[in-house]
């Protein structure tokens, strides 16, 4: 009975505490809080975070495998672990620093190596620490410090794909990430494409050639200036940009050979006209760049029969032009053949322009264009349509505007701002395929469920996911319910209402033709079912996974002491908990109509950290999730992200299924007048 109570009484005291524990580390911390913190001789305990990257033993007696996601997540967890980080590497900054070397065509590779604190998990079997509920206690007198001190070493090149068959790799120095001193003199490393080990240095680069593609694992040996060598491995996924099977030859004049897809131009585009977000405190001028795909008919590479592609919504700007060309712009023909919209266009005697938009940095404010304000894009659009104009031919046709997905509200807000203020665009035919003129969705139920990893549990890719994706101005103003609004109704995100208010002010344009095409089955088939259970992912204790030559593979479990004493005063108590999902999560679809349901939980050891979501729909709509449209895969691309970085600790345990991103007018059910 006294057990009992004391677990219901450290029940009481979280829920109590639910208000202001908003996370992993308050609550760890709350439990914690009672501890002589002096004998964390790093400034960084490991216990205050969950310990996904398995840090307390990774490396500890044999070579393990570490990974993109993995290392940034490692990273991560001791950046949030330090009870200062006053003299780390900001998560953000570092986000920033490996953005731009992948730009430039670098792949880097860093090395971690870092001491800090965790708790003996055999503290109170060693009378070190006492517990009251979930609250602990320094013993007087105690034989010893109840803190480990790790020293801990990680290597990994940070990018999940290589898309390069030809290679460059550095060693940057920025890259070398240490509280420790210890200064590394060589680095030998086998990248996996059958060459064996190369010696570099730190700041040092050097060129790889993968003749296969295919998941490759890294063997690295570290070699500290004034200590012991240190063997570590990394895997990462080596996939080379698809090669051009589609191409035309082209045609030869004067001995030259014209092929524009194989030879494009790029050219960087900067507004004209600036604008200043809802959410920010000066107008900035939009930046893209157009890569130009020159027709095959002759050499001149003059302008003659235009076609501009608006990319769509693309999150930290990573899809390339040619990416685009090589992979979104293939379709079948009658005889099932893959063929490529802008090779035929360009045999036709057209000339196909892409406008990405890419990060940039203006004003000492960071943009990333692909997730950026629909209104600042339009207006590089705008500049863009009006310089195909002045450099077409004399007799030149006049352009077609093509765009997919958020391209279309781009180039619809670009082409009716023309139209409204006097400025000739010269557009005779403006193509919107399946863009979201009334809105877009993301399940609600998968935006908590990003939320409750990224901000509660400290995930960093769902919490990259969150800032960069769902909370980015283009998220903002397209998606019908947002996790901001914090309704159950569909709700959007209050800039939603003044872009509306603004796209609507200017309506569509008219002088020139309009063709509008959406995706969906055509007649009238839903995606699932209203309130199916759409994804279920737990975290067991973490198990480190460890191949070992001669002995097989092994799972390596790890677990704080707080998350042991969880379980023994549960246990004690003769309270059931699910001991093997730590960490349960399930998000579900929408209801139908004037339908609730919940949409989303989350819970910590079956009582801690417990959150859930519902979603309501009025009488004459059914929930977004599985109404008529095109559909996406968000549940696929949420567990495979989490079943690639933590392999051995994360599970998702259904089929991901699919749902409607692009919903039809057709979701609004018709009211029907009796006789």
């Amino acid at each position: 009975m006294k057990k009992l109570l004391l677990f219901f009484l450290a029940l009481n005291y979280f829920t109590v505490q639910a208000q202001t524990l908003k996370n992993y580390t308050q609550t760890a911390d709350s439990c914690l809080s009672y501890l002589d913190k002096s004998g964390i001789t790093t400034g960084i305990l490991y216990d205050r975070v969950y310990p996904f990257a398995a840090l307390a033993i990774f490396n500890e007696n044999y070579a393990d495998t570490s990974s993109y996601s993995h290392f940034i997540q490692g990273y991560n967890e001791l950046y949030n672990a330090a009870y200062s980080n006053s003299g780390m590497l900001a998560t953000e900054s570092f986000d920033q620093q490996i953005s731009g070397k992948l730009k430039a065509g670098i792949y880097p590779v860093s090395i971690l190596n870092y001491k800090f604190n965790y708790l003996d998990t055999m503290s109170v079997e060693d009378n070190l620490i006492t517990t009251s509920g979930l609250l602990m206690f320094d013993v007087a007198n105690r034989p010893r410090s109840p803190y480990i001190e790790r020293l801990l070493t990680l290597a990994a090149v940070l990018t999940d794909t290589i898309t390069a068959s030809a290679a460059y790799f550095e060693l940057p120095s920025s890259f070398y990430l240490n509280n420790t001193g210890n200064v590394i003199s060589t680095v030998d490393i086998d990248f996996g494409d059958g060459s064996g080990f190369h010696q570099l240095t730190i700041g040092q680069g050097i060129s790889i050639n993968y003749s296969s593609a295919g998941l490759k694992t890294l063997h690295y040996y570290i070699n500290y200036a004034s200590g012991p060598q240190v063997e570590t491995y990394s895997t990462v996924y080596v996939n080379p940009s698809a090669s051009y099977l589609m191409r035309s030859s082209g045609v030869t004049v004067n001995g030259a050979s014209c092929n524009g897809i194989e030879h494009p131009v790029q050219m960087p585009v900067e507004a004209d006209i600036d604008y200043q977000g809802y959410e920010e405190s000066f107008p900035i001028k939009g930046e893209g760049l157009a890569t130009i795909y020159y027709h095959n008919t002759d050499c001149d590479q003059i302008i003659k029969k235009p076609i501009i592609i608006i990319d769509g919504f693309d999150p930290g700007s990573k899809r390339e032009a040619g990416k685009l060309v090589d992979e979104n712009l293939i379709y079948k023909d009658a005889a099932n053949n893959n063929k490529n919209f802008a090779v035929d266009m360009l045999d036709k005697g057209y000339d196909v322009i892409i406008l990405d938009f890419k990060q940039y940095e203006k004003n000492g404010k960071s943009i990333d264009g692909g997730s950026d304000y629909i209104q600042r894009n339009a207006f590089t659009l705008v500049k863009l349509i009006q310089w195909v104009n002045q450099q077409k031919e004399n007799n030149g046709e006049q352009l077609v505007v093509v765009g997919p997905s958020m391209g279309g509200l781009i180039s619809r807000y670009a082409l009716a701002y023309m139209e409204q203020n006097s400025m000739p665009h010269n557009t005779r035919l403006w193509v919107s395929f399946d863009s979201p003129h009334l809105g877009a969705n993301i399940p609600i139920g998968d935006q908590w469920m990003l939320d409750y990893f990224g901000n509660i549990l400290g995930v960093k890719s769902a919490k990259s996911s969150l800032d960069g994706t769902l909370n980015s101005p283009a998220a903002k103003e397209m998606l019908l319910h947002h996790y901001l609004a914090n309704t159950e109704a569909p709700s959007p995100h209050w800039t939603r209402t003044s872009f509306m208010q603004e796209l609507n002010s200017l309506g569509f344009p008219t002088q020139l033709r309009k063709v509008a095409l959406i995706n969906g089955s055509g007649n009238g088939t839903l995606q699932g079912s209203f309130g199916d259970l759409a994804l279920h992912i737990a975290a067991r204790p973490t198990n480190l996974t460890r191949v070992i030559v001669g002995v097989g593979v092994l799972l390596i479990p790890f677990r704080t002491l707080f998350m042991k004493v969880v379980k023994v005063v549960a246990q004690g108590a003769g309270v059931t908990i699910d001991v093997s999902k730590t960490i349960n999560t399930h998000s579900w679809f929408t209801p139908g109509y004037n339908g609730r349901n919940q949409v989303f939980s989350g819970e910590l050891f079956g009582f801690i950290l417990k959150r859930k979501h519902y979603a309501s729909t009025f009488s004459n709509s059914i929930g977004l999730d599985n109404s008529m449209g095109g559909y996406y895969d968000t549940q696929k691309i949420i567990a495979k992200k989490f079943e690639e970085g933590f392999a051995g600790t994360l599970s998702w345990f259904m089929k991901p299924k699919i749902y409607t991103i692009i919903p039809h007018i057709l979701l609004y059910r018709p009211k029907v007048r009796s006789q």
